[in-house]
This record gives structure tokens, C-alpha cells and sequence, in this order.
């Protein structure tokens, strides 16, 4: 899909390129031949430049769009090979017995040369690792040492190559990935809010959710009701991530997942994310796994996970503050 995704971008920014050469052809034309023919005058030559230089912009905005729609539509189809849907499920999992581990067993994947940031492919793995309900664990490690790939994993986005997955003991594979997906909840850096409530919505888990859109700021621009959230498109793009908190206290999942969800918040919404919400998903019995660069907040982690090339490495020393958790390895 990488390969296929960076082709169709060559394609398209190939076309544009192609485009802009034969308007300035154009417009080198009208400037510099069509006067010395004769057959036109300098005002009108003048008008039809500007004419073209006044619609320019407009049909540029257009055909950018291209892009992003046939972007859409891949993602659209995606979702419908992996099977997901944003419909509540009529009869949602029981929960799961207290104290169920989700692990993983020689866990790996493998990108194909094409798709990786080398010539040589990059891998993830093998991996043993167990994440135990009541604990949030940190995911960090360099740029490129495979967080997001592992995040991918672990939410059955991707497929593993080797290795496999265990919530409970019992193997996530094609006959439970369904059912493994329905107890996660994710938020990737990219993720979208919806404005349909993500699950029935209990007064408990509304009077929840209205105290999460108070603690990040977002009372006054939200209201939240039995039929969802009021707004979702006039919020910033920070406000979107803060309001997908929202929705994960709705969801009610055993499992939470975060890619690099504080990146672009600001310091006082950091501190509320690691110091109150996480710890607030923590003592309500869920796995907590997080994937982050912020250092000053690993004191907020029961275990902390540090990927070096796609594999677990000791924790660099200094990196951690004062109060310096556990380093997890499987």
C-alpha cells in the first residue's frame, strides 16, 4: 500500500508539473508571438494574460483536490478490506474477565524495501511484551525505531508477519481480530473525531465525558447531548484531538491506545493528559499504551517501552526524570 500510495503521489505531482509548463507555454504565446502576427491588439492581449493569471488560482484549487479525494476513497476502501465500520455494534463483547493481559509473542513486521525509509526494508520484532490492566505503559524511542508500526499492531491495522497476538490467553487471528478490535479504543495523530457518539451513551459515561471537555478546555465550544457532539468542524485541529478524549470515555473500552496524541497540544494539555486523564483511564482497570517523545511525562507511566531499530532496548540513561519507572521487556 506504501509503494502504491507513493506512486500515485509521483503520478499526481508529475501531472501538475505537466500542467504549470504548458501554462506558462500558454502564456508565452499570448506574450511574446501572437503580437508580432499582427492580428491582435496589445489591450487585448493584455486582458486575455490576466484573464488567465485571475482563473489560475481557482483551478489550482481544484485540482489539488484531486489528490485528497482519491486519497479519500482509497482510505474508504481500505476500511471496507479491513472489515471496519462506524456503526455501534448491536451486541458489543461482554467485558472481559478483571485482570486479562494482552500480549504479544514473537511479534513482527517486515516492510518491504519499497516501503521503507532505506533500501535494505525496516522490520519491527520479534516482540514479547505484556500489558496488564490498571498500568499505563509508555511506547518511546527515536524517530524511525517502529512506535507506530507496533501501534498498528497491536490495534490489528496491520497484519503481523510472524508472531502473534493474545488478549486473555486466547490468539488474535482471523476468526477473533473482529472481536479484538471492538475492545480499542485509538487515537492516532491523524484521527478524526466523529459527532455521532461513539457508543450508548449512560448518564454516567456523559457526566464523565462533560468533566473530560471541561478539563481540556472545551465546554464552552462543545455541548455534548444524546445525540452527539455539537460541533465538530469549527474546532482547531487541537481542539478535534482534544475532543477524541471525549469520545474514548464514551467508548468505554478495555484497551487505549495513543499515538503521539500531546505532540502538538500545549504544555497545560499535556499535563492534563499524562497527570489526570491517563491515571483517570488507569484506575478504571484499562490497559493504558502510549506512544510518546515527552520525556518530563514518563513519571506518569507504570513501564516505560524504548524501541531502538525496531526492537526493545534498556532505557538511554538520563532520559528519564527523577521518579524513573520500570523498563518493560516482555
Amino acid at each position: 500500500f506504501v509503494s502504491e500510495s507513493r506512486a500515485a503521489n509521483h503520478l499526481f505531482n508529475l501531472a501538475v508539473s505537466c500542467g504549470q509548463v504548458c501554462f506558462f507555454a500558454v502564456l508565452g504565446i499570448v506574450g511574446l508571438l501572437l503580437p508580432s502576427t499582427g492580428m491582435f491588439t496589445t489591450g487585448i492581449l493584455a486582458s486575455f494574460a490576466i484573464l488567465i493569471l485571475y482563473v489560475l488560482a481557482p483551478i489550482e484549487t481544484s485540482l489539488n483536490q484531486i489528490a485528497s479525494f482519491a486519497g479519500a476513497a482509497a482510505a474508504v476502501g481500505r476500511i471496507g478490506r479491513l472489515g471496519l465500520t462506524v456503526d455501534i455494534p448491536a451486541d458489543p463483547p461482554p467485558p472481559p474477565a478483571p485482570g486479562s493481559v494482552f500480549s504479544c509473542r514473537g511479534l513482527s513486521y517486515a516492510y518491504a524495501a519499497a516501503e521503507a525509509t532505506d533500501d535494505g526494508g525496516f522490520a519491527v520484532g520479534p516482540l514479547d511484551l505484556d500489558f496488564r490492566p490498571g498500568r499505563i505503559t509508555i511506547i518511546s524511542g527515536g524517530n524511525g525505531s517502529g512506535k507506530t508500526t507496533l501501534a498498528k499492531l497491536l490495534t490489528g491495522l496491520y497484519q503481523p508477519t510472524a508472531g502473534c497476538l493474545y488478549f486473555a490467553g486466547e490468539p488474535v487471528d482471523d476468526t477473533t481480530l473482529d472481536r479484538h478490535r471492538s475492545r480499542i479504543s485509538a487515537a492516532f495523530v491523524d484521527t478524526m473525531p466523529f459527532a455521532r457518539l461513539p457508543a450508548p451513551a449512560t448518564p454516567e459515561l456523559l457526566s464523565r465525558a462533560r468533566n473530560c471537555l471541561a478539563s481540556f478546555d472545551l465546554a464552552s465550544k462543545v455541548q455534548l447531548g444524546v445525540d452527539g457532539f455539537s460541533t465538530i468542524t469549527a474546532l482547531s485541529k487541537g481542539q478535534q484531538q482534544r475532543l477524541l478524549l471525549a469520545g474514548i470515555d464514551l467508548e468505554n473500552r478495555h484497551i487505549a491506545i495513543f499515538d503521539e496524541w500531546a505532540a502538538n497540544q500545549d504544555v497545560e494539555f499535556k499535563r492534563a493528559f499524562y497527570e489526570t486523564y491517563l491515571p483517570g483511564l488507569r484506575d478504571q482497570g484499562k490497559i493504558v499504551i502510549v506512544i510518546s517523545h515527552d520525556l518530563h511525562f514518563f513519571h506518569s507511566a507504570d513501564d516505560v517501552i524504548w524501541l531502538e531499530d525496531g526492537k526493545v532496548a534498556s532505557l538511554p540513561d538520563g532520559m528519564a526524570p527523577s521518579r524513573r519507572p520500570a523498563v518493560a521487556t516482555g
